[in-house]
């Protein structure tokens, strides 16, 4: 009893207590400057931290594979981790929709594609679509030119925004047989084609 007494009034002790009520008070009072320190701390040692774990993964990649889905089995079984999951992975797609498009364009049919070229190409366009003008939203089709299937690339030269309807009718198309396909629809719909 008297050993407890003695280490509960231990003047170190109790400069620790005190300076941890500080540190939590201090948090408590400055939630976004605590918040900013940490984001520029992290931003500062990011290649560190980077290096340090790529090093650690190489060492021994199974037991980090392991301890990565260990946390993950926790994880997923805390309430929201799935919806929140989903919900970033949306806000993502708001935040960086070229940068998805981009690494998807580049993962189906290679070539180096990078998000500020395709940001670059919606910008020419004025957010509107290359073959009919009208406006574009968050579900426009990425076009090859000259289709892939007829050896176009996936490069900035060959790549156009167009609107879902334009882009399922062009197919594989080039823009010369479009016209042609469409002039005979037109024809045919008009009644004047044999």
């Amino acid at each position: 009893m008297v050993s407890f007494n003695l280490l509960r009034f231990d003047p170190e002790t109790v400069k620790l207590r005190v300076a941890r009520e500080h540190r939590r008070a201090y948090r408590d009072r400055h939630p976004e400057r605590i918040r900013e320190e940490q984001r520029s701390f992290h931003l500062r040692h990011r290649a560190e931290r980077l290096a340090k774990m790529r090093a650690r993964r190489a060492l021994n990649p199974e037991a980090e594979r392991a301890r990565s889905l260990a946390w993950y089995a926790r994880a997923k079984n805390t309430p929201g981790f799935m919806g929140k999951r989903r919900e970033m992975s949306l806000l993502n797609q708001e935040r960086h929709p070229f940068r998805e498009r981009a690494s998807r364009l580049r993962y189906r049919f290679g070539g180096t594609i990078t998000a500020a070229e395709l940001w670059g190409l919606w910008k020419a366009q004025r957010g509107r679509c290359a073959l009919t003008g009208e406006p574009l939203t968050h579900d426009a089709h990425v076009d090859h030119v000259i289709p892939v299937a007829r050896g176009g690339r996936t490069e900035k030269a060959n790549l156009r925004f167009l609107s879902p309807a334009a882009n399922l009718i062009k197919r594989h198309f080039t823009d010369e047989e479009l016209l042609d396909f469409c002039a005979a629809v037109i024809l045919t719909i008009g009644g004047s084609h044999p």
